[in-house]
């Protein structure tokens, strides 16, 4: 076993590496959409690799007390924290304004007749809303007799253009319309 002590963490942190890339790959360059959730298991295995170099980084700065260098990391990491931070803080509020207008729409469904058990269609968010409304879903298309359409930023699709259209006010996301079966 010749070599620095260091040489196996390295060849590890290295194997970590090229698996990452590997299991990254396929997602980058063959999907033709994007969802960061497929990257997950790439991002799993490049935190360990990151920890080897942030401990390395952290040792040479305490061997050679180099008060800059560990400056320069705090200052680094803090600052990704407050980014972190800040973004989450932010799509936390988002992502709760946006169930509120889950909580409108059922609202709306019930001042107009919709009661479970009922079935709903539309072209967004219509699964949380159903469960907020007590509904199900139908996902055939044209919908097999749905109880109301849930429709943000669209019309009613022609089956359904002789029904009562109700808009949801005050909503976070604008443009929510209700199309509730006679």
């Amino acid at each position: 076993m010749g070599g620095a002590p260091g040489a196996p963490v390295r060849r590890t942190a290295v194997a970590g590496v090229a698996v990452a890339v590997a299991t990254a790959a396929p997602y980058l360059f063959l999907v033709p959409y994007a969802a960061p959730r497929f990257l997950l298991p790439a991002y799993a295995l490049l935190a360990l690799p990151a920890a080897v170099g942030l401990l390395a980084v952290v040792h040479r700065a305490r061997t050679r007390r180099s008060l800059p260098t560990a400056a320069v990391l705090a200052l680094a990491l803090l600052g990704h924290w407050g980014i972190q931070a800040g973004l989450a803080h932010t799509f936390a509020g988002n992502h709760q304004q946006a169930r509120g207008d889950w909580d409108r729409i059922a609202s709306v469904l019930r001042e107009h007749g919709v009661h479970p058990p009922c079935v709903l269609a539309g072209n967004s968010s219509t699964i949380p809303i159903a469960h907020t409304a007590g509904c199900t879903v139908s996902e055939t298309d044209p919908p097999a007799q749905p109880s109301a359409l849930v429709l943000r930023e669209h019309k009613p699709p022609n089956w359904a253009r002789d029904w009562q259209r109700f808009p949801v006010p005050d909503t976070y996301n604008r443009g929510w319309t209700v199309v509730v079966r006679p």
